[in-house]
């Protein structure tokens, strides 16, 4: 049986929903460490995307996570927190 697969978007939605606030750059009001994490995050987009900007509104949501990387994030997220 295969994995879920999510994205770096699904992530991203999920940390906006556990620390409570709307966008990304409202983390950085909260801490440097949880800004620097959502830079990361968004280079990990960048860095994971399977389409060209071009052909996607969302890189994020084109760039896809094991249920590894899903959770090695949550657990540095939750450290950060």
């Amino acid at each position: 049986m295969g994995e879920t697969m999510r994205t770096v978007r699904d992530f991203k939605k999920f940390v906006l929903q556990e620390a409570g606030v709307v966008q990304g750059f409202e983390l950085r009001r909260r801490s440097r460490n949880l800004g620097d994490f959502w830079d990361e995050l968004n280079d990990l987009g960048w860095e994971k995307r399977t389409k060209p900007p071009e052909e996607a509104d969302d890189v994020d949501a084109t760039a896809p996570l094991t249920n590894k990387e899903w959770s090695d994030l949550e657990a540095r997220f939750r450290q950060l927190c």
